[in-house]
């Protein structure tokens, strides 16, 4: 489109306006308007789990939790996320809800419980755990957390995603 004094070149999306007052050999006077897009933009949420790694013999329960940022852009309504945890097989996991809605720009924990099977070997086991917006499914994120079994009545630290032995006294460095 031809810029003609008296026109105004919208773009809703990214928020810009471009007005022309005059026009004359020597150029265009005008003014320009930026607010940033003005249309709500759904994004794909941050999940992030924490701790990400812990340790426990067979059998037990651990908690950790899922913080979910909502990275949607100029939105005004909250988005509502659904929440999974993919697990071992013959393990059990369970969040108290099974959705949270968050706020643009903000971000809400929701802990969850993971439980491993009781004859479950001695291994660094892998969950997975994600938020995925309940109205569009393609908006998901997911983060890898981590249960390291030990025999009972053992002592472990687990660091670097590696189970190290430390015997039934105290703990002593872990390198």
């Amino acid at each position: 489109a031809a810029f003609r004094p008296g026109t105004t070149f919208s773009d809703p999306t990214n928020g810009v306006s471009i007005s022309i007052n005059s026009a004359d050999s020597s150029g265009l006077s005008g003014s320009v308007t930026t607010g940033g897009p003005t249309t709500c933009v759904r994004q794909s949420p941050t999940a992030e789990v924490s701790p990400v790694t812990q340790s426990a013999s067979a059998g037990t329960k651990l908690t950790y939790t899922l913080t979910v940022k909502n990275n949607d852009l100029n939105c005004t309504s909250p988005s509502v996320f659904n929440l999974s945890a993919n697990i071992p097989p013959g393990w059990t996991s369970g969040f108290p809800a099974t959705s949270i809605s968050v706020n643009p720009g903000s971000s809400a924990p929701m802990n969850f419980d993971v439980t491993s099977n009781p004859s479950s070997v001695n291994n660094t086991y892998q969950i997975v755990a994600s938020a995925t917006n309940n109205t569009n499914p393609g908006l998901t994120s997911s983060s890898l957390a981590y249960y390291a079994v030990f025999p009972q009545g053992a002592h472990y630290a687990a660091t670097n995603l590696i189970v190290t032995s430390q015997g039934c006294g105290p703990l002593g460095k872990v390198s």
